[in-house]
């Protein structure tokens, strides 16, 4: 008896990653890739060459080197650098359908945390420039070719410490809360235009409160998971991505429960 392959839920759709030079962006783009997306445009201001050589590399031992790749390398405080990378992918394609809004200057931060009156205030001032302001100017760039698509969903990349009881003034934290009410602002603003927009919020990588390995791999799979379909149930929300993803994700009723809570988490299981 033949089989026959499964479809892909990302073919025919067109696939935006920011911050693709290295790290979660340039993992999201395998993960997209191994996962049956055909077109995907990787995103940054620094050279993307090491990504777009990995994600051809994939695409042909996945027997599929029809892939389209699209290398946008523009500079997000350069508002002439920004349209015309949107130019591009519009030129290309005519719409985009999801958008992963991972920061493209995050290796240029600081990871060490200093207390309030030691803090670097130059640095903590970048912190917003790159997990804030940054998202902005793509979100904003982006929207018009969002709307054209089918999907219309953007995942914002944040970080769970800055959900934690336990965070503090450094610029990573506030930057990142300030990130979460960016979906939320996403939603009220272009919601009833079918406008789709969440945040998730990874873990520190390292080793995970149980046991497990986090790695840039577990997140960008969480993200093929999540945007394998609509998930209208996370409108706004804010995802928390500390273990395994797969076969979690669902519509029950507990979801829609935190309807009230302050910051709107949902805890990935």
């Amino acid at each position: 008896m033949s089989s026959r392959a499964i479809p892909s839920p990302f073919t025919s759709k067109v696939v935006v990653v920011t911050g693709a030079a290295e790290g979660l962006g340039q993992e999201a783009v395998v993960a997209f890739i191994a996962a049956g997306a055909e077109r995907i445009a990787i995103v940054d201001s620094s050279s993307i060459s090491d990504t777009h050589a990995r994600a051809s590399q994939v695409a042909r031992e996945a027997g599929r080197p029809g892939v389209e790749i699209l290398s946008v390398q523009f500079e997000v405080g350069n508002a002439a650098s920004v349209d015309a990378g949107v130019t591009a992918i519009h030129s290309r394609w005519g719409h985009a359908d999801i958008l992963i809004n991972t920061p493209c200057r995050a290796s240029s931060l600081g990871r060490q945390r200093q207390p309030l009156g030691a803090s670097d205030i130059d640095n903590w001032w970048k912190s917003w420039e790159v997990n804030v302001k940054d998202a902005f100017v793509v979100a904003n760039a982006l929207l018009p070719l969002l709307l054209k698509g089918g999907e219309k969903t953007i995942v914002n990349i944040g970080s769970t410490s800055s959900s934690s009881l336990k965070s503090t003034s450094h610029g990573q934290d506030l930057s990142g809360l300030a990130m979460m009410r960016l979906s939320e602002g996403l939603m009220a603003d272009r919601g009833n235009e079918g406008l789709l927009a969440y945040t998730l919020l990874p873990s520190q990588y390292g080793v995970g409160n149980t046991g497990e390995s986090i790695t840039p791999k577990l997140t960008s799979d969480a993200l093929v998971h999540l945007t394998s379909r609509r998930q209208e149930s996370f409108a706004g929300r804010h995802i928390k991505c500390e273990k395994g993803v797969h076969d979690v994700i669902s519509d029950n009723d507990w979801l829609l429960a935190k309807e009230e809570a302050v910051c709107q988490e949902v805890a990935i299981d």
